[in-house]
This record gives structure tokens, C-alpha cells and sequence, in this order.
């Protein structure tokens, strides 16, 4: 009993753990993220997912086909 007491004593000296304050948002991240549309995110996947293959070992399978015309649309929409 005596050595109970010991360790809840011991234990109210531990100081409790504090949640940490929420971080301040970045103004310049969070205006690119209000800039984010569904729509593009989704059309670009649709865009994606019409070149086929994803296989990186395929051949040139043309310009609207396969993983070398998806990597030119890719390069395109950073012009």
C-alpha cells in the first residue's frame, strides 16, 4: 500500500503533456490550394486515363497513345 502511494505521488509531479498550438497557415499555400478545381483534377485524370497503357517498357504507340504521348501532354501543360 505504502509503495502505491509512492508512485501516484511520484506521478503527480510529471508534468501533463499540452496539445500543441495549431499552426498559423501559410497565406501563399493556402491561396494555391483555394485554387484547386474538382473539375480540372478530374478532366485531367479522364486525359490521362485515354492514352492507355501505363506500362513505361511499351513502345511509341503514336501521338495520342501510350506513355510518351501522355509524358508530351504532361510537358505541354507546364508551357
Amino acid at each position: 500500500m505504502r509503495a502505491r502511494l509512492s508512485v501516484l505521488a511520484l506521478l503527480m509531479w510529471i508534468p501533463v503533456a499540452e496539445a500543441a498550438p495549431q499552426p498559423v497557415p501559410d497565406p501563399a499555400i493556402a491561396a494555391i490550394v483555394a485554387r484547386v478545381s474538382a473539375e480540372r483534377l478530374k478532366a485531367d485524370d479522364e486525359r490521362l486515363v485515354a492514352f492507355g497503357t501505363r506500362n513505361t517498357f511499351s513502345e511509341k504507340l503514336g501521338d495520342k497513345r501510350g506513355v510518351f504521348a501522355a509524358r508530351a501532354w504532361i510537358a505541354d501543360q507546364f508551357r
